[in-house]
């Protein structure tokens, strides 16, 4: 249980990394247009 407790945190941490990545690939690539946008609206 210990080990499926740390996959899952180990998942969400991954999740969290990837969509961060996202956002700022994003802001890169279109500007600082997205900066109206709150950071919630990009992670889903």
């Amino acid at each position: 249980m210990v080990l499926g407790m740390l996959y899952h945190l180990a998942s969400l941490e991954l999740k969290a990394k990837a969509s961060n990545n996202l956002i700022r690939e994003s802001q890169r690539t279109r500007g600082h247009h997205n900066q109206a946008i709150p950071s919630k609206v990009l992670i889903l």
